[in-house]
């Protein structure tokens, strides 16, 4: 029984060691808060998950010279599996960006209509 105990110490230690991680590597994709802009944008969140990991995210960056783009992603439900897929969902469009650097000079009615159309 001990033994058992053990073990199950263990294996509960070991998840929380993955948890933690998984929450640092999260924390470290979100960007800056606050962050200014020039032109005197302020940008600022507060994300509260509702477990330790969690598939909410946002993020903001310069969009050309002219915009501040902002998005917020709520992935259906919690933990480990959702944070993946907000992960996977940043470096996807963090990749666009850099495949196609045209993105950066759209305005902001191009940039819409191709984000409504795709």
């Amino acid at each position: 029984m001990e033994r058992r105990n053990r073990e199950l110490r263990d294996h509960v230690e070991l998840l929380q060691r993955d948890q933690q991680a998984g929450r640092l590597l999260q924390q470290h994709l979100l960007p800056r808060t606050p962050y200014q802009y020039p032109g005197g944008i302020e940008a600022a969140y507060r994300l509260n998950p509702s477990l330790y990991l969690s598939g909410d995210f946002v993020d903001y960056g310069l969009f050309g010279e002219r915009f501040v783009a902002f998005y917020l992603v709520d992935v259906s439900g919690h933990g480990v599996s959702s944070a993946l897929v907000t992960a996977l969902i940043k470096h996807s469009i963090m990749h666009l960006l850099r495949e196609k650097p045209c993105l950066r000079s759209w305005t902001l009615s191009t940039a819409t209509c191709w984000i409504s159309s795709a």
